[in-house]
């Protein structure tokens, strides 16, 4: 087993864990329209988000893989040396702090947008409270990135 082939099976996880995730959040949804608070349009999108990510991660996992981790032959063997074990774990956290972060960045944004009345974003966000949230989200975001793109570097700093 290759270690993109090790992210392959780890993505169809990830993609079980956003189904999961999925129906979780219709309930919520569900009880917010019973209070009356919001019509809950924006868990269900958030909902409708990690049905899609999941679909795309349960059909193309070797894609996303082979993006993250360089494409290598089937004699590969997954335990050469720890630096490609330290790679794919890293690439795996990364991946996993995105789809942890990108729900939670769309609904907040999309708070705003519905709380801003044709408004400023930014006004509304400092009025409801939720600007640190969203800058933490970006923040969570860039981070992501950063574990993502910067994988292989990342890992020999923690091999080394």
């Amino acid at each position: 087993m290759t270690a993109q082939q090790v992210i392959g099976l780890a993505l169809r996880l990830v993609a079980l864990f956003l189904v999961m995730k999925a129906l979780t959040l219709v309930p919520i949804a569900l009880g917010s329209e019973s209070y009356a608070q919001s019509s809950g349009a924006g868990v269900y999108v958030s909902a409708l988000l990690y049905l899609v990510m999941a679909v795309y991660l349960w059909k193309f996992p070797m894609s996303v893989a082979h993006r993250l981790l360089p494409r290598s032959s089937h004699t590969d063997k997954i335990i050469t040396n720890s630096n490609q074990i330290a790679v794919a774990g890293v690439a795996l956290l990364g991946l996993w702090l995105l789809v942890v972060v990108l729900p939670s960045l769309f609904y907040q944004v999309a708070k705003a947008i519905d709380l801003s009345g044709g408004g400023s974003l930014f006004e509304s966000l400092a009025r409801e409270g939720g600007g640190l949230i969203l800058l933490t989200d970006l923040f969570r975001l860039v981070m992501a990135c950063v574990l993502l793109f910067k994988a292989r570097r990342i890992a020999r700093f923690l091999t080394a």
